[in-house]
């Protein structure tokens, strides 16, 4: 069997979802702000629109909650409605995930976030509306520092 790739998201441009599946390829990102824990997962990537929020830009995390502590629940769930509005919110006309909710996961912190969500299938509609398949996966984007 080969060695899986590994491809580093360090300087990903969007946010990008991570979908487990047994791909060959392990998705790579530094988190947790100035914390720099490496995460990574293996599946495929989902680009979603982006989304004109400063939640998924480093500047802001560097200034307001750079590192997940012990404690800061409270903080962290005015953060995760932070991050399903911005996913919610139309962008530009282009399709992405659909009801994108923030999944209760201890390894949430900055640039990595278990989400679930469903997304249209792709084949011929089912009468006028088209399937939605339920999924889950990690939700990442550039790291603060």
């Amino acid at each position: 069997m080969a060695e899986p790739l590994h491809v580093y998201l360090w300087s990903i441009s969007r946010p990008m979802i991570i979908v487990p599946a047994p791909t060959g390829i392990v998705y790579c990102n530094q988190t947790d702000g100035v914390a720099t824990v490496d995460r990574e997962l293996e599946g495929w990537l989902l680009p979603i629109p982006t989304p004109d929020a400063d939640v998924f830009r480093p500047r802001w995390w560097e200034k307001h909650h750079n590192h997940r502590i012990a404690g800061d629940e409270d903080t962290w769930r005015g953060i995760c409605a932070r991050i399903e509005a911005a996913c919610r919110a139309p962008s530009s006309g282009a399709e992405g995930p659909i009801d994108l909710t923030v999944v209760d996961h201890p390894d949430n912190c900055e640039a990595w976030v278990h989400v679930s969500f469903s997304f249209a299938d792709l084949g011929p509609p089912n009468g006028n509306q088209h399937l939605l398949v339920p999924m889950r996966g990690v939700l990442t984007w550039e790291n603060c520092d």
